[in-house]
C-alpha cells in the first residue's frame, strides 16, 4: 500500500515540476525574442517624429554621474542611458548642472525633459513621472572618528548635520525629525568637508559617493558610524507634460536584461560582497531540485514514522507539559508572594512617611495648649514672688492646666488610634472621613486652606477596613502641598461623599491649578515624586494598591478647570 502511494506521489510531483520548467522556459524564450520589439506602433511613431533630442539633466553625484574638468560625463547613470539609447534607437542631450538644487529647480520649471535619477516623493509627483527603480542605495551616518557614538537616528537628535539643500533626504529629515539641526549645503562634497572641519557633527551619504569625494579631495578622519534605515530608491524621472516619454523610458528600463544591470552595478561598485544573482537557468535547476528532493524527503519522513514512536512522542510531550505547568504554577505562586511582600514593605514605608507628617501635625496642635501652660506657670511664678498665692488662684491654675493637658492627651490618643492596627470590621465611610478631617484640619486652617466636606450620601455606607483614612490623608496632604506651592488665592479643598448606584463615591478636588499633562499618567507609579527633598513617591502608589487590592474599589485622577480631582469608588 505504501509503495503504490509512494509511486503515485512521485509521478504527481514530477509532472508538476516539468510543467513549471516548461512554463519558465517559455517565459524566458518569449522575453528574449520580444526585447527588440517592446514598443507598440503608436510609441514608435511618437518617438521617431520628434525633431530634437530629449534633454537629460545631470550633476556630479559619484558614482552615478562623474563630471571631469572638460565636462565629460561617466558613471552608472551615463552607462544606463547609453543602453536606453540603444534600446530606443535614439540619442539624448546631456545638460550638466553644478548643484542638485539647480537641476531640480529647472526640472520643476520644465526646462529639461529628464532627470537622470531621483527619488519619487509626493511634491515631485506634481511635475514628474517616474520609471521603476533602477538603483537602490543605502544611507549611512558619517562622522569624525571621535564621534563614533553617533550610531542611529535617535543619537542625531540635538546634533548639527549637513545635508544637500532641497534633496529628498534633506526634506525627509527636516519634516520627520525637527529635533535634528539641519544645515543646508550646495553639494555633498561641501557637506563632507563641513564634517571634517568640525562645523557640523555628521552628514548622511551613500558610502560609494562619500569614498569617491574623500579620495579625490583628501578628506581625512571620517568614518561610517551607523545606518539611518532610510534607503534611496532611484528612478528615472521625466516631465509629467510628456506622459508618453515616461511610458517609453519605463519600457526601455524594464527590457534591460538583469545581467546587464548586474554588470553595471558591479562596474560602479554598487554590489555588496554577500549579494548573489541567479539567472533563469539556475532558477530552473533549483526549482527541479526543490520540486523533487524536498517532497520526496518529506514523504519518506512521514511514512517511516511508526505508531509506537508517535505515542512515545506524545507521552513525552504530555510529561513535559505537566512539568512545565507545575513549574509555572510554582513560579506564579512565588511571584505573587514576592509582590505581596513588596506591597507590605511599601505600605510600611508609606505609613512611616505619614507618621512623620503626623508628628508635624501634633507639634502644630500642641503649640496652643503649651503656650497656655507656659503663661500659667509664669503667672504662678509672678504671684509667688509677690506672696499673693491664694486658694482661688491655685484652684483656677489647676483647672486650666488640666484642661490643656486633657486637650494634648486627646490629640495624642487620636493619632495613636489612627495608626494602631485593627482587626477587620465594618466602619462607616462618613465616620472615617470626618475623623481624618478632624485630625488634619488645624494644620490646613493654619495655612489658610479651606477644607469643606459635603456628605450627599443617603445610605449608611460601610467598609471592612479603616485604612481608607490613610488614603484620604495621603490625597489631602498632596493637595495641601500643591496649594502651598501655587499662587492661588482663596485656597480650598472640597471633599464630597455621594451615592453612585450601588457604590460609594468620594471625590477630593483642589484649586491648585491641576497636574501637568506630562506627569499625570505617572503619579501612581512607585517612587515617582515631584518633591525632590521630602517625597518618598509611595503615597499615591500605595493609595491605589489599598483601594484596588484591599478595598475592592478604584482610584483615578483627572484635571478640572480649577485643579486636580481624585475619585475613589468603593463597592
Amino acid at each position: 500500500m505504501y509503495k503504490k502511494s509512494y509511486i503515485f506521489f512521485i509521478l504527481i510531483v514530477t509532472f508538476i515540476t516539468l510543467t513549471v520548467v516548461w512554463q519558465l522556459k517559455g517565459v524566458t524564450h518569449s522575453s528574449h525574442t520580444e526585447t527588440k520589439h517592446f514598443l507598440n506602433q503608436e510609441e514608435k511613431e511618437w518617438l521617431h517624429t520628434l525633431k530634437k533630442p530629449f534633454t537629460v539633466g545631470i550633476t556630479n553625484i559619484p558614482n552615478q554621474v562623474i563630471l571631469d574638468k572638460n565636462g565629460k560625463a561617466t558613471g552608472f547613470s551615463i552607462d544606463l542611458f547609453h543602453s536606453i539609447e540603444k534600446k530606443l534607437d535614439t540619442t539624448f542631450k546631456y545638460v550638466p548642472y553644478t548643484t542638485w538644487d539647480a537641476l531640480m529647480s529647472d526640472a520643476k520649471k520644465g526646462k529639461i525633459d529628464i532627470v537622470f535619477a531621483a527619488q519619487k516623493t509626493e511634491d515631485r509627483l506634481h511635475y514628474l513621472d517616474f520609471t521603476d527603480v533602477v538603483l537602490t542605495q543605502q544611507n549611512k551616518i558619517i562622522v569624525q572618528s571621535k564621534n563614533h557614538f553617533i550610531t542611529n537616528i535617535d543619537s542625531l537628535k540635538g546634533k548639527k548635520i549637513a545635508l544637500v539643500q532641497k534633496s529628498a533626504i534633506f526634506n525627509y529629515i527636516k519634516n520627520k525629525y525637527p529635533d535634528i539641526i539641519v544645515y543646508p549645503y550646495a553639494t555633498e562634497l561641501k557637506s563632507l568637508q563641513a564634517v571634517a572641519s568640525g562645523a557640523v557633527e555628521a552628514t548622511i551619504s551613500e558610502p560609494v559617493r562619500a569614498s569617491y569625494y574623500m579620495n579625490t579631495h583628501n578628506i581625512q578622519n571620517l568614518i561610517v558610524s551607523g545606518d539611518l534605515g532610510y534607503n534611496y530608491k532611484l528612478r528615472i524621472a521625466s516631465q509629467s507634460s510628456l506622459p508618453m516619454l515616461n511610458v517609453v523610458l519605463s519600457q526601455a528600463v524594464s527590457n534591460i536584461s538583469p545581467q546587464k544591470l548586474q554588470a553595471l552595478y558591479l562596474k560602479w561598485g554598487y554590489i555588496k560582497d554577500k549579494e548573489r544573482y541567479f539567472d533563469t537557468q539556475t532558477l530552473i535547476y533549483l526549482a527541479i531540485a526543490f520540486g523533487i528532493i524536498l517532497p520526496f524527503s518529506i514523504y519518506l519522513y512521514f511514512i517511516n514514522r511508526s505508531l509506537e514512536q508517535e505515542i512515545r512522542k506524545r507521552k513525552d510531550a504530555e510529561d513535559k507539559l505537566r512539568q512545565y505547568n507545575k513549574n509555572l504554577q510554582e513560579k506564579i505562586k512565588q511571584e505573587v508572594e514576592k509582590q505581596r511582600e513588596q506591597e507590605l514593605h511599601m505600605l510600611e514605608q508609606n505609613k512611616l512617611a505619614q507618621m512623620g507628617n503626623m508628628m508635624n501635625m501634633i507639634a502644630h496642635q500642641w503649640k496652643q495648649p503649651l503656650n497656655v501652660l507656659s503663661l500659667l506657670i509664669q503667672t504662678v511664678k509672678y504671684k509667688y514672688k509677690l506672696s499673693k498665692l491664694d486658694d482661688d488662684f491655685i484652684d483656677n491654675f489647676d483647672k486650666n492646666a488640666k484642661k490643656q493637658l486633657r486637650e494634648m492627651t486627646k490629640i495624642i490618643n487620636d493619632f495613636m488610634h489612627y495608626f494602631r492596627p485593627k482587626d477587620a470590621s465594618e466602619f462607616f465611610i462618613n465616620d472615617i472621613i470626618e475623623h481624618t478631617i478632624s485630625i488634619i484640619k488645624p494644620v490646613f486652617t493654619a495655612n489658610d486652606i479651606s477644607l469643606v466636606y459635603n456628605n450627599k450620601s443617603t445610605k449608611e455606607l460601610t467598609i471592612h477596613n479603616d485604612i481608607l483614612g490613610q488614603v484620604i490623608m495621603n490625597i489631602l496632604n498632596n493637595a495641601k502641598d500643591a496649594l502651598m506651592e501655587s499662587h492661588t488665592e482663596n485656597k480650598s479643598i472640597r471633599i464630597t461623599l455621594l451615592d453612585n448606584n450601588d457604590h460609594a463615591q468620594i471625590t477630593i478636588e483642589d484649586n491648585a491649578g491641576g497636574i501637568p499633562k506630562e506627569i499625570i499618567d505617572k503619579i501612581f507609579d512607585p517612587y515617582f515624586s515631584t518633591k525632590k527633598d521630602t517625597g518618598t513617591g509611595l503615597g499615591l502608589y500605595m493609595s491605589k494598591i489599598i483601594i484596588e487590592n484591599y478595598s475592592n474599589g478604584s482610584l483615578s485622577v483627572s484635571n478640572t478647570d480649577k485643579g486636580a480631582l481624585f475619585r475613589i469608588i468603593l463597592s
